[in-house]
Parts: C-alpha cells; structure tokens; sequence
C-alpha cells in the first residue's frame, strides 16, 4: 500500500467521524492497541533510514550523498504523505474525549502523532539543512508538504469543533473558520459534507501523482497501518449489510429501540395494520341466492 492511499482514508475516517459521534460507538481495545503497534514498526523503520541518511551526509563523500538522498527521498515523501491519516484519527480521538468521554482511542492516538510529527520535523531539518540536495527535489518536496497540510487542515475543517486545534491542525484559524461555515442543514446535508470530502480526495490524487516517487519504502507497514484504521470503525456503524449509518440513520434508530415490545397475552391475530383488510359484504340478494342455492 502506498502512503497517497492511506491519505485518501484519512478523508473517509474523516466522513465517518459525525456519524460515529451521533451512533456513539468506540474502536475495540484490541483495534486501537493493532493501529499503535503498526505505527511504531513504521515509525522505528523510518527511523532507523533517517539515521542512515545522517550518517552518510557526515561521513561519505559527495557521490555517495547524492545516492543516499535518492534514497532517502521516498521515505521524506512518505512521511509527508501518511500524516493526515494520523492527524485525522488522533483529532476524531479527541472528539470522542471531549463530547463523549472515552480518552483511551485520544492517548493512543496522540502517542502516534507525536511519533509521526517527529519524524516529520527530522525530514523537515533535512529539507533547510541537508547537504547535497538538490534544488529540484527540495522543491518538490515543499510542494508536496504544503499540499497535505492544506488538505489535513480541509479535512479537519469537515469535522466536529474542539477546544484546541493546535496539535491537528497546521492553521487553525483557517479550521475554525471552516468549522463555523459548515453546519448540516436542508441547505447543506450531511451527504453534502461527504460529497465535499470525496472531492478533496479526488484533488489530492490528481494534485500529487506525478510529484510521488515510484518507490514505496514500507508498503507491507503501510498495509498493515490501513487495516488498523479501518478496525477503528466500530462494527455498530454498518447495518447488516455493510452499509455505513448515518446521522439521519441514527435518529431513526433512537425511536424504535424505546418503543415497547409487543406483550404476550396480545392476541397475534390483531390487526396492527394502518390499513385494515375489510372482508367484502355481499348484498340482500346474493345472500337470498345462497340460501336457494341446493348442492
């Protein structure tokens, strides 16, 4: 799996939030220990090449930096591009302490942003300080760092407010601005919202595929960070089915559970129809008919 494919379900984690918020389901235990595990394997991997890369730029000589930043880029690339995913389950962690009080998704989650923001900041320092890199790809690596913090901040702008946005969000004023426009009415639906987060998915890939590397450094990690993610989407948000709830499903859903159980000594032959079946009445003289009628 690639790192533009765990951005797009950062959009999808992001168009279920309200929903989850409005079932009032949580992630397993079990989902939430798989998603922090997975990211500690990719976040030591990352590690371990960041520190490769510094070690080549203090000791070798300058064809072979040029080699270690070829292969260093796609890991900077991929750190860069998995972030939202990151942001966006850490953010809806919070929602679910703030509105809800379940804290344990918002601590495991946190703990994983603060692994992937600080391999974000040694990329970040490789960027300004790294010698040997070329201006081409110095270039297009702050293209690609601008794009995902506007589409992380677009996301987060989709999603229930909170009280500090400063660790999800790169300009939260913009966020919260954002926040205060949408609100779900018959002007703007919750299926809107969903419309518009499918959108950004859709901008983003066609925005950033040709400034991605070939390479993908960890995509077995990548896969294994995806299907976490999507274990955090509790089963109580898809019917039978496997069709995701809504808000409006959710609504529907709250009347029928309180409403009273039949009792037993009903009788089960009641007519409980809206339209009752009437048995048609015959007239004087069919009925007069009947009663001549020998067999």
């Amino acid at each position: 799996m690639r790192a533009i494919e765990l951005a797009e379900l950062a959009a999808t984690f992001a168009s279920h939030s309200s929903d989850m918020l409005a079932l009032k389901c949580f992630p397993s235990r079990q989902a939430q220990q798989n998603y922090w595990l997975a990211a500690r394997f990719r976040h030591d991997y990352w590690s371990s090449r960041l520190a490769v890369h510094r070690h080549d730029l203090k000791c070798c000589n300058m064809a072979q930096r040029s080699r270690s930043w070829l292969q260093i880029m796609p890991v900077m690339e991929e750190v860069l591009v998995a972030e939202p995913l990151a942001r966006t389950i850490a953010y809806h962690g919070r929602l679910l302490s703030e509105y809800l009080g379940e804290s344990d998704l918002a601590a495991l989650s946190q703990s994983v942003l603060t692994s992937h923001v600080e391999a974000r900041h040694r990329c970040l320092h490789l960027i300004v300080f790294g010698e040997g890199m070329g201006t081409e790809h110095n270039q297009r690596l702050n293209q690609i760092r601008r794009l995902l913090e506007s589409y992380n901040d677009d996301l987060s702008g989709q999603m229930h407010p909170i009280g500090h946005l400063e660790p999800f969000a790169f300009e939260p004023l913009n966020v919260q601005q954002s926040q205060a426009d949408y609100k779900p009415s018959p002007q703007w639906p919750v299926s809107t919202q969903k419309l518009h987060l499918l959108h950004l998915r859709m901008t983003l890939r066609i925005a950033i595929a040709r400034k991605l590397s070939v390479i993908t450094p960890s995509p077995q990690a990548n896969a294994r960070i995806g299907i976490a993610a999507l274990g955090l989407l509790p089963t109580q948000l898809f019917d039978s089915l496997g069709v995701p709830r809504t808000q409006r499903s959710a609504g529907m859903i709250a009347p029928s559970a309180e409403s009273s159980p039949v009792k037993h000594n009903e009788s089960l032959t009641k007519n409980v129809s809206p339209y009752p079946c009437q048995q048609p009445q015959r007239s004087a003289s069919e009925s007069s008919s009947m009663k001549d009628r020998r067999w």
